[in-house]
């Protein structure tokens, strides 16, 4: 799952990437400046994350920063995070995009109900009694 994510140490500029890895412990980012100031980011060092696609914000410390072809990498391990927020992540890598709409249905004591109502409802009651079509001969 490769998304575009804004990576902001304490005090820092952001910084823009591309989560080339993503799990529930951490992500993998690869940068799209060239080059890094000297200790601009560094192992150790606490991070915020914004998965831009999703509006879904994280904290965590960085574990590895290195230089690969011409974009450096910045590994992260996700610090615990509220439900809700654990949530939205574990949507955000394992759902498709609108899987898990929700459903204006009835609930349990309201399904309880409707069903009986339909079991003890006598049928003359739920007969129609409105006009009804006559055959026609045709001629």
């Amino acid at each position: 799952h490769q998304a575009g994510t804004q990576v902001r140490g304490p005090a820092s500029q952001p910084w823009w990437g591309i989560t080339t890895m993503m799990s529930e412990s951490g992500a993998e980012i690869a940068l799209t400046q060239n080059r890094l100031p000297h200790a601009a980011l560094r192992v150790g060092q606490p991070v915020e994350l914004e998965i831009a696609e999703e509006g879904l914000p994280l904290t965590g410390l960085i574990r590895e920063v290195k230089q690969e072809q011409e974009f450096p990498q910045v590994r992260v391990e996700f610090d615990p995070m509220p439900v809700p927020q654990y949530r939205s992540l574990v949507e955000t890598l394992f759902c498709r995009p609108g899987q898990w709409k929700r459903w204006d249905s009835p609930g349990e004591l309201q399904s309880l109900w409707l069903l009986l109502r339909i079991l003890f409802r006598p049928p003359v009651l739920s007969r129609n009694f409105g006009v009804k079509a006559l055959p026609v001969a045709k001629t």
